[in-house]
Order: structure tokens, then C-alpha cells, then sequence
């Protein structure tokens, strides 16, 4: 399974896995998890080398669908996004 391990030797297998593409969405799980008393935990790519990105039980938030530029200012060489964009698209 796709969310049950990351680059590193951790595997976990959550009990749900929400794909969330606004803000609404991620505050709706969030708060839904902290009603169910259940773990959260925020997953990019998976290319975490620690296993942050493994959980047993719990809620996986997939953020990949969350991957707009939301500004850039090359002035001061900043740039805004959203969690799920990757570092290639970036």
C-alpha cells in the first residue's frame, strides 16, 4: 500500500486516507480528528527518510492535490505555496 511506508524501514497502515484540494477541507478533517480523538498526519511525496509519514490507525491527509504557486517574489527570492506541491514543479 502506497501510504503504509515512506523511504524509510517504518511501515504503518492508516485507517483512512483523505486526498483534501482546500484549506476548508484540511480544517473539516482536522477538526474531525481531534473529535474522534484520532492521529493526523500530513503526507507529501512520502520521500521522508524518518518514517514522519507512516502512521498505524489514524488519518493520513494526502496533500498532493494542494500544489499551487501561490506567490513568488523574486525580489526578496521568497516564494508561497500550498503543502502538496513538489520540489520538481516547483
Amino acid at each position: 500500500m502506497e501510504y503504509s511506508k515512506d523511504m524509510a524501514e517504518y511501515e504503518g497502515y492508516p485507517s483512512s486516507i483523505v486526498k483534501p484540494a482546500s484549506e476548508g477541507e484540511v480544517i473539516r478533517v482536522v477538526r474531525l480528528a481531534d473529535r474522534t480523538k484520532s492521529p493526523i498526519v500530513a503526507r507529501g511525496a512520502g520521500s521522508s527518510l524518518t518514517g514522519a509519514a507512516v502512521l498505524e490507525g489514524g488519518i493520513v491527509l494526502d496533500m498532493r492535490r494542494m500544489n499551487r504557486v501561490i506567490k513568488v517574489d523574486a525580489t526578496n527570492w521568497y516564494v508561497q505555496v500550498q503543502p502538496g506541491i513538489s520540489l520538481d514543479d516547483l
